[in-house]
């Protein structure tokens, strides 16, 4: 029998997410936004308001032309992340001042958008210039460290891990210890682990034993006969793993939760949801249910629902050229 109130968060997300599809506020938009805007809804602690969503959807639509990347994979996210702002419109106003010095220093990419906003939300635009500059010059020191595996996707956890104040050295030691630790393991992967290693970066606590509570995670969820995914997925899991919880209590809690999103979430073939997103969906719901609003575990979903959309999207032009 589920807990009454993990149940509850599992009920606000499955409507949520319904909600949000079936007024077709994105016409065009894939399923596996659905439940990115619903998690950002739950940890706003907002239920989704269709009014002022379609109000964000026209603001962003009348800022940005259709080839800028604020109206590309991202633009669903952003949407929902303004209609949970007092002022959309001045946040938005933010948004493109901050993309501006992002774009000085960065090529354009779907995630620079998610980083600008975290600028405009976080800091005054008197201090964007020397962010941006802060989060390139971490991002070439990871570049040095891995030229391979450091992404369009690492983006803006070089921006969270820069505005920790850390020394830049210290953190690129600390992630890459963190990935070598578990890089055997995950030997297919290593572009996702690196992403994963910047997220337990963030968390508080020495390298080993986050490295090591997310192994033991990963391992009891694989004992449990749950075949969670080695790809992008790890990425919310290895922060989930570092908030503090028993992993004895998680994959408990995981169990239910999973069992009750198959039951009850609309999941399956026809749906657009793999097993595999319904596992990230219930460590998201979680999160929730933890209480964990954290910067690092939102970045850490929106950067692997967005890398699934744009990988989705490449696959299907592919199909299509052939």
């Amino acid at each position: 029998m589920i807990n009454p109130e993990l149940q509850k968060v599992c009920d606000d997300f499955i409507d949520y997410r319904e909600l949000l599809r079936e007024t077709n506020i994105f016409s065009t938009t894939r399923s596996i936004n659905y439940p990115l805007c619903a998690y950002i809804c739950m940890i706003r602690k907002q239920e989704p308001n269709t009014e002022i969503i379609s109000l964000c959807k026209q603001i962003i639509h009348e800022s940005y032309g259709i080839f800028n990347n604020f109206r590309g994979y991202s633009e669903k996210t952003l949407t929902v992340l303004l209609s949970c702002e007092s002022d959309p419109g001045r946040v938005n106003d933010l948004c493109r001042i901050a993309y501006s010095e992002l774009r000085a220093l960065f090529h354009a990419s779907d995630f620079l958008p998610i980083l600008a906003y975290y600028m405009a939300t976080t800091m005054p635009p008197e201090k964007y210039r020397s962010f941006a500059e802060g989060t390139k010059a971490l991002h070439e020191l990871f570049n040095d460290s891995h030229p391979w595996l450091t992404g369009d996707e690492d983006t803006i956890f070089n921006g969270l891990l820069h505005a920790t104040g850390r020394n830049h050295e210290e953190i690129v030691e600390e992630t890459e210890m963190i990935w070598r630790m578990l890089k055997d393991d995950f030997w297919f992967h290593k572009n996702a682990l690196q992403t994963a290693a910047h997220a337990m970066t963030l968390c508080p606590g020495d390298p080993a034993l986050k490295a090591g509570r997310f192994h033991s995670l990963f391992s009891m969820l694989e004992s449990e006969g749950i075949s969670y995914s080695k790809d992008f997925e790890i990425v919310p899991l290895a922060v989930l793993a570092n908030i503090g919880i028993e992993p004895t209590q998680i994959v408990a809690d995981f169990l239910e939760c999973e069992a009750y999103l198959k039951e009850n979430g609309k999941y399956g073939f026809w749906t657009g949801y793999s097993t595999r997103t319904r596992y990230m969906h219930a460590v998201l719901v979680l999160s929730v249910y933890y209480q964990v609003a954290s910067n690092e575990l939102t970045a850490a979903f929106i950067v692997s629902v967005l890398i699934e959309i744009i990988r989705e999207a490449q696959a299907q032009a592919a199909a299509s050229a052939t």
